[in-house]
């Protein structure tokens, strides 16, 4: 989880120098929404495995 959240900052920070190049810079982008979608799923698994409460899932 702290992997896959650290690399959507690190990803988007790639991205904006290849701001110049828009298929560069999405392409990017859309490897940090992917990280996103990694972060949602393992803090969705630690909810579900009671790892999380469900009051800090939701405001994480």
């Amino acid at each position: 989880m702290r992997r896959s959240s650290r690399s959507v900052a690190a990803n988007i920070a790639e991205a904006w120098p290849k701001r110049k190049y828009p298929k560069l810079f999405v392409r990017k982008l859309i490897d940090a929404a992917g990280e996103v979608s990694v972060t949602e799923f393992w803090l969705d698994m630690s909810k579900d495995l009671d790892y999380l409460k469900i009051e800090i899932h939701r405001n994480l």
